[in-house]
């Protein structure tokens, strides 16, 4: 599963809670957005490899919350709850994926909520050779 595929999901998702109240964005672009609007992105990513040509993606995705007039903290605090429910689980096509390690903070205006999710795959088919016949030779025990 690719990111591009993770960050849809988890912008989709944030459509459906949240309908027509906010525009969401998958790339920052502060000069045209329509606030109040959510911004989904990717931070980092690093693979870490496992046993038997396994690896997983580790992504860690922000979600921004932008809003304009004196109320934007307290709407934002408010969205905080809606957002960890619906980060906790995000169903990318067949994947159902889970959230972890998210936390939130108000930033220079904006609340940012991060989440750390890891995506499982596995790198071709290791292929392997068939014994077909096998001779022993000697005595083993005593």
């Amino acid at each position: 599963m690719m990111v591009d595929k993770l960050t849809g999901a988890v912008a989709e998702g944030i459509r459906d809670a949240f309908g027509e109240k906010a525009e969401v964005y998958t790339e920052r672009v502060h000069q045209n957005a329509v606030k109040p609007c959510f911004f989904v992105e990717c931070e980092s990513m690093e693979r870490i490899e496992m046993l038997n040509r396994n690896f997983f993606v580790r992504a860690h995705v922000a979600v921004i919350y932008e809003n304009e007039g004196d109320e934007k903290r307290n709407e934002a605090e408010g969205i905080t709850a809606n957002l960890f429910k619906l980060l906790s689980l995000v169903k990318a096509g067949d994947v159902t994926l889970n959230g972890r390690r998210i936390h939130g903070k108000w930033e220079n205006g904006a609340l940012i909520v991060r989440v750390c999710y890891d995506i499982w795959q596995k790198e071709g088919k290791e292929e392997c050779g068939v014994m077909e016949k096998i001779e022993v030779k000697g005595v083993y025990g005593g």
